[in-house]
């Protein structure tokens, strides 16, 4: 096999293929990882010993590389080979650590695709090497190459006479300090890499659509870079969010010498309307806003997500860039790229998915947040843990007087490793399609529909810790979880000081009506429930479970 047909980690990292490697369609993505599988499939049995011809789809990075590339790669998606190219890059940097040695040793990854993905894995040799494939338990070695499990693509490892490669640049801590070791545990999520002492980013990896969530005080400083050029930027906060922390905003604007229009909304879940949306699209007309500006979200949920929806409706849409300012926006709204508002009917019944450019996240800004706020963020960080964040559990429980003193430290760790969980789902499952990303709403259909009946005199954050005891009340009763775990879901909510009963007056019928209205459902009533496999869709749970749960959280 000739090296024409390897697919080094090496030029996949190149900042050229990258570029090269935009807007390709979904359509024949399974094509791509059908090569990949012919390809393996014949090493594997090359090892083996049996004499089998080689496919003649084997993949070639001679395809990727050459001038042609459109034409021979057209109709693959920009997100499979951009993950095609992080994982090639995650096993150079393994390879180069380990090119002055030679062992039939497997070197282990963790997989960066969920299982439920359905993404395979390729292992791809140099020129006359035996070949190491990983199978399960089983171990086929050979002399001269490394073996990755899971997701990250291999390729062999150069051997002599070839010169051991200088160590790539660091990626990970670049000092010892809470956030950069929070930053390198977490392997099973997107890539996450610490800047200095006290930042850190997320990548969203969605191809063309990629972006960064940065986490820490110097988050706004990335606004600079990401207005220069631009010739004007809408901004749309809310009064109260301006005199704390508009300063910041102005002067980052004014270094990037963009023209800037203010556009206030008001404050409470009532904003999220039709209304507003007609109100601010008007204004932007008003003020000559382009499609090539951007529009810059300022504020908490409600900001994030008017804004956003607007961003993807005005002039068909408008890029536009996230700088949340309270903790629930931080972990979870302005993340992910759902946008939209509300009907008298149910939330966000009317929205988009409109990605952003870039998520700006400052810790720092929560110290002006009234105290009922700030612990509806907990709200959702609670919900990360309890879908199987055990060290984000312990973090919350083990840092509470921390938290409650706002430490930017310690929330710097907490928004990370909850944005980190995020960006996994939404990297996977971007628009809902495979119901991956639903799991992201655990605890919210009650939450939800508790919000709608109460015309949201309950916090959303309030109404999701409510909704998380009922998910474990309802799993509990249908015996997917045992009495420890069901405890748990209280437990945890309690510690937080969040509540755990809904308001008085609610009746059972009317949620229900509202949960059938439910986006995720398909027709009749639909949970995200916590189970022996994790969290899984349930469909119609029988009434007595029902029954169950709702009564352990107040409402008959």
């Amino acid at each position: 096999m000739s090296n024409d047909f390897v697919i080094s980690p090496r030029e996949l990292r190149t900042a050229e293929i990258r570029e090269q490697l935009r807007g390709y369609s979904r359509d024949e993505v399974e094509a791509l990882f059908e090569r990949a599988a012919q390809t393996l499939d014949w090493l594997a049995q090359r090892a083996r010993g049996v004499d089998v011809a080689e496919p003649p789809n084997v993949i070639s990075a001679r395809e990727l590389l050459d001038g042609d590339i459109r034409d021979a790669f057209k109709g693959y998606h920009k997100d499979t080979v951009n993950h095609l190219a992080e994982r090639a890059a995650r096993t150079m940097e393994l390879l180069e650590a380990r090119a002055d040695t030679v062992s039939a040793d497997p070197v282990v990854v963790p997989a960066v695709v969920p299982p439920s993905s359905g993404v395979g894995s390729a292992d791809f040799p140099a020129a006359d090497d035996e070949i190491f494939v990983v199978e399960g338990d089983e171990e086929v070695s050979g002399a001269a190459n490394d073996a990755i499990e899971g997701n990250v693509v291999s390729a062999s490892r150069l051997v002599a006479p070839v010169a051991p490669p200088a160590p790539p640049p660091p990626v990970g801590p670049v000092d010892d300090t809470a956030l950069a070791s929070e930053a390198t545990a977490i392997t099973d999520r997107p890539a996450v890499a610490a800047i200095d002492a006290t930042d850190a980013v997320v990548w969203v990896s969605l191809g063309e659509r990629s972006y960064d969530i940065h986490v820490g005080p110097h988050a706004v400083d990335r606004l600079v870079e990401l207005l220069r050029g631009r010739r004007r930027v809408a901004v749309v906060s809310q009064a109260e969010i301006v005199r704390n922390h508009g300063t910041a905003i102005a002067n980052a604007i004014d270094a990037a010498k963009c023209e800037s229009e203010w556009f206030l909304i008001d404050d409470g879940e009532s904003a999220k309307s039709l209304a507003t949306v007609d109100d601010l699209c008007r204004r932007f007309a008003a003020a000559g806003v382009l499609r090539g500006d951007a529009v810059l979200a300022f504020g908490g949920g409600v900001v994030g997500d008017v804004g956003g929806f607007v961003a993807s409706v005005y002039h068909r849409g408008v890029d536009v860039i996230q700088i949340p300012t309270t903790l629930l926006a931080m972990v979870d709204s302005a993340i992910g790229g759902k946008t939209g508002v509300n009907l008298p009917e149910g939330k966000n019944l009317v929205g988009a998915f409109h990605q952003p450019r870039a998520v700006l996240a400052d810790p720092r800004v929560l110290s002006t947040l009234p105290i009922r706020e700030f612990q509806c963020g907990l709200g959702e960080v609670a919900k990360y843990a309890l879908m199987g964040d055990d060290e984000l559990a312990a973090t919350l429980l083990d840092e509470r007087a921390a938290l409650a003193r706002r430490d930017p430290a310690v929330l710097a760790r907490v928004i990370l490793r909850s944005a980190a969980t995020k960006a996994g789902y939404v990297t996977y499952d971007e628009f809902e399609r495979s119901g991956l990303r639903a799991h992201l709403n655990y605890g919210h259909t009650l939450a939800h529909a508790i919000e709608t009946v109460a015309k949201h005199t309950l916090a959303h954050g309030e109404a999701v810790a409510i909704g998380l005891v009922f998910a474990g009340e309802l799993a509990g009763a249908l015996e997917r979880i045992d009495a420890g775990s069901v405890a748990r879901h209280r437990d945890l909510v309690e510690q937080l000081g969040l509540p755990t009963r809904a308001p008085e007056g609610l009746a059972k019928h009317s949620l229900l009506d509202v949960m059938r209205r439910d986006k995720k459902s398909a027709g009749g009533l639909t949970f995200v429930l916590a189970g022996v496999d994790g969290l899984e869709r349930v469909d119609d749970p029988p009434e007595p479970a029902l029954d169950h749960a709702f009564a352990a959280v107040g409402i008959r």
